[in-house]
């Protein structure tokens, strides 16, 4: 549940959501009890904030996988074939190269969308 807050009783309300938001300029108490603050003290940025949150999903669903199947292999590894330590430390580290070129390559744009966001506030 997700609860934006822009006054003096909402602090209460704002400890039990699972993602409190809170304007810019409103009371103390509900600034410091938010976990987001637009500081900006609108909500225009809330469809952004949406879509950061499901791109950081969908990362942590990829990691997840990758990281599965790197064990899976290094596990398999060492099970069936015999495989020594070096060779574990070679998948390992072979997979987190792919992943970190993965990264770079999802994300080579990701300044000028933030430029785009400063355009649009």
């Amino acid at each position: 549940m997700c609860f934006i807050g822009d006054g003096v009783r909402d602090p209460a309300t704002l400890r039990q959501a699972q993602i409190s938001i809170s304007l810019s300029g409103v009371s103390a108490a509900t600034t410091d009890t938010a976990q987001i603050i637009f500081m900006n003290g609108s909500i225009s940025q809330l469809d952004h904030l949406f879509h950061v949150a499901e791109n950081y999903r969908k990362d942590m669903d990829s990691f997840f996988a990758v990281s599965s199947v790197r064990s899976a292999f290094i596990v398999g590894g060492v099970l069936f074939f015999h495989a020594g330590v070096s060779a574990t430390i070679l998948i390992s580290q072979t997979a987190l190269f792919l992943g970190l070129v993965s990264f770079l390559v999802k994300n080579k744009n990701l300044g000028s969308s933030q430029k785009e966001i400063e355009r649009n506030v």
